[in-house]
Parts: structure tokens; sequence; C-alpha cells
């Protein structure tokens, strides 16, 4: 299991808390957002940029359990792992 997947499980059973995300005024998941905007970065990275300054791409491999070098390749597990978690929140109804 990944840190990712063990925080989300967490969250779920309100052993984690979280911050609010607000985005044009109304709740956002957020999980759903902490995605997107790993989806962003990642997206950045393999466009040949850092996102910011001191940037690294290791936390976000361990933290979603992504691998390999290829750059694009990271960017599709992270997808692969955004439509997981937007099924499973179909699935429930939220």
């Amino acid at each position: 299991m990944t840190p990712f997947e063990q925080y989300l499980v967490e969250y779920r059973e309100g052993r984690k808390a979280l911050p609010s995300v607000h985005y044009q005024g109304k709740n956002v998941d957020p999980m759903i957002y902490q995605l997107a905007v790993a989806k962003y970065e990642l997206g950045l990275y393999a466009a040949g940029m850092l996102p910011t300054r001191g940037w690294k791409v290791t936390p976000y491999k361990k933290f979603f359990g992504l691998q390999g070098r290829d750059r694009k390749a990271l960017v599709i597990q992270l997808e692969a792992i955004l439509e997981r978690y937007k099924a499973e929140l179909v699935d429930i109804g939220e």
C-alpha cells in the first residue's frame, strides 16, 4: 500500500483531517485537488521544466508509488491513479 493509499484510508475512516479546499466558491475534495496539483507539476516535469525552484520528483514517486525514470510514464501512472480515485468517488456516491 502506497503512502497515498494509506492516507486515503485514514482520511475516509476519519483518522486524518485534511484542510478544506475551495475553488471558485465551491468545496473541492482535497484528495482530488492534491492529485490535480501533482498531475500539473509532473506534466511540467515531463515537458522538461521544473515547477518550482528546488522541486524534486522523488517525493512524488514515493508518495504515489510511481515507478520508472521516463517522465511521461510517470504522468501516465499518476493519471491512472487519478481516474481510479474518481471512479471510487462515483461508486460511493460522493
